[in-house]
């Protein structure tokens, strides 16, 4: 996967301790495979990663007698869903007809409720589907990360405050490979709360056309992303990595489902059942109890 998660060139960012510049969507794209989303630079998630630890710091501090960060963990999140259908024209055959909607999002809760895989971590976090609307426009239904058009479409059809989840279906069209979805990042919400969301597209979603991604987890990735959640190869084999302890090093994406797959010194194998992988949606089960505290307290810190 090309950039955006996958394995396409990295958008550089610069980031600075007090301005953090934030990567936002982002598009993974490749020549000869499937994008998931946007990568970034090390400076750019070091920007992150100062806002965020700066901000659950100073609400969870003794002098603010705010909560404690188990305490953060352990609360049930629900998060309300607004999705957006993206037709190419009017009288087009609806790509996510109400019934994939559900099931999408009976996937995503799945997920996040740690029960694809009994090594998963239960987050505690359910999507509460709102509200469904369909649109056609043909150059949002092409629109690729970070195109006018993209930001058109999320300026006239976000709905909700910094709580709500802008889910979009459309089919992006890419110059250097196919665009599985794109995210933005907590820390965008505050910034550009009518950009803030979620892009899949409709040939990622369960029954999908492209092989090896059509069971949905396409958007468990992209949300994670959303809720804070790194690529778990941001890093490489350095002692950052994915800045959560418990996902083993990793210095590249998994593609397919390379079982037994150790790219760097560092103890354990390569993390290729994580969500925030690039491994196939069958291979790909699990978030670590690291990555629940990490999107709890994004959570806290961005979104509640």
């Amino acid at each position: 996967m090309p950039t955006s998660a996958g394995a396409a060139p990295e958008r550089q960012a610069a980031a600075t301790s007090a301005e953090p510049c934030l990567p936002g969507d982002g598009v993974d794209a490749r020549r000869d495979g499937f994008n998931r989303d946007s990568g970034f630079s090390a400076a750019a998630a070091a920007g992150l990663e100062r806002d965020l630890v700066a901000r659950t710091t100073a609400a969870t501090g003794a002098r603010r007698a705010g909560p404690s960060t188990a305490e953060i963990v352990a609360r049930q999140v629900r998060i309300p869903v607004r999705v957006h259908v993206i037709k190419p024209r009017s009288g087009a055959k609806t790509p996510m007809t109400k019934a994939k909607v559900k099931r999408q999002i009976s996937i995503m809760n799945k997920a996040f409720a740690g029960r694809q895989s009994s090594a998963s971590a239960d987050a505690r976090i359910r999507f509460v589907l709102k509200g469904i609307d369909y649109t056609a426009n043909r150059a949002w239904y092409d629109a690729d990360y970070r195109t006018a058009a993209a930001k058109q479409m999320a300026a006239r059809l976000h709905r909700g405050d910094a709580r709500t989840l802008n889910l979009y279906f459309s089919s992006p069209k890419s110059n250097v490979g196919k665009t599985l979805g794109w995210s933005t990042f907590p820390q965008r919400a505050a910034r550009a709360p009518r950009s803030d969301g979620v892009v899949i597209n409709i040939d990622a979603v369960p029954g999908g056309r492209y092989t090896g991604y059509n069971r949905g987890d396409t958007a468990v990735h992209e949300v994670g992303h959303w809720l804070g959640l790194f690529h778990t190869f941001q890093g490489g084999c350095s002692a950052r990595n994915d800045y959560v302890s418990d996902t083993p090093a990793e210095r590249t994406p998994s593609f397919t489902c390379p079982q037994g797959r150790d790219t760097c010194p560092a103890p354990g194998a390569d993390p290729i059942h994580n969500f925030m992988d690039y491994s196939y949606d069958t291979c790909m089960n699990q978030f670590t109890a690291g990555q629940v505290e990490r999107m709890k307290l994004a959570w806290y810190a961005y979104r509640r």
